[in-house]
């Protein structure tokens, strides 16, 4: 078990992070808002404001002489926040390594890629459904940014890269169809990318019966040349899927079926709880 030790002092007059809008009343609040929201953060965090607040209210003139001159002489934010994670000690020095590189991978993005880099991180976590909601959201404030004043976006790459995402999203979990629609418009927005062609091409493979997906594959040359190379990835998958341990024991586990013996069914139920609590966590709020 890890024991934790508070430092400074807790305080009713929270600081609330610019960029995320969230309070911390203590500096181990402070240490667990950066970390989990460090693709968020940006050079409005580094200020003197911040500084007298640990200094004041945390009652820790140390650290906060540690954070002045980087915010007179105008710092890095991974310097910054990663002098705050190592005075305080809460995380370990691999996670405060991870928090600087995300701070440092996000320097120079806009809002929008910023947040598109956090939904990224959901997907990657198979957090499913919220990444989906955060996608919907960032493509909305796309369009209204676009409807005002369109020099205001980044790349068009990056819309293209949030319709691609929310795409694994939807087919991680297992909606094929919605996940080829937003394959197709990732496609329609970058259309020599190959990538969103040939995602587009997987999620109806999975989506459609095998006469429908010959017939679409065969609808267009393209589209036919690229199920050729979809079939080869397909089989050399499925013979990697083959050389798992795990196949052999679903293979063991069809052996045992037909005797209906008590292990068998002891199986069942041990990977249908352990099926449905990785759901739970792809879906989950």
């Amino acid at each position: 078990m890890r024991i934790c030790i508070s430092i400074g002092e807790y305080t009713t007059n929270a600081y609330v992070v610019p960029g995320i809008e969230l309070p911390a009343c203590c500096i181990e609040e402070l240490c667990y808002l950066i970390r989990e929201n460090a693709v968020l953060l940006d050079q409005e965090f580094m200020s003197k404001a911040l500084v007298d607040w640990i200094r004041l209210e945390c009652a820790l003139p140390g650290l906060a002489d540690a954070l002045l001159p980087m915010v007179q002489k105008s710092g890095t934010l991974s310097g910054f926040a990663g002098t705050i994670l190592e005075y305080v000690g809460l995380y370990d020095e691999e996670e405060i390594r991870e928090t600087i590189r995300v701070l440092q991978s996000g320097a120079g993005l806009s809002g929008i890629e910023k947040h598109k880099q956090q939904m990224d991180s959901l997907v990657r976590s198979k957090k499913y459904r919220l990444a989906i909601r955060g996608y919907q959201s960032l493509i909305r404030k796309w369009e209204e940014i676009r409807t005002n004043d369109e020099s205001q976006l980044p790349a068009i790459h990056v819309l293209a890269g949030m319709y691609h995402n929310m795409g694994v999203a939807y087919a991680g979990l297992m909606n094929y169809h919605m996940a080829a629609e937003a394959f197709h418009r990732a496609g329609a927005i970058e259309e020599e990318e190959k990538d969103h062609q040939m995602a587009y091409l997987a999620a109806k493979r999975l989506e459609l019966s095998d006469s429908e997906y010959v017939a679409l594959a065969a609808d267009h040359l393209g589209q036919f040349r690229n199920s050729l190379v979809l079939e080869k990835t397909m089989d050399a998958l499925n013979k990697t899927w083959e050389a798992q341990p795990e196949y052999e024991r679903l293979m063991e586990r069809h052996n045992l079926a037909g005797a209906e013996s008590e292990s068998y069914f002891e199986e069942n139920e041990r990977i249908v709880a352990g099926l449905m609590e990785s759901y739970r966590e792809s879906v989950g709020d």
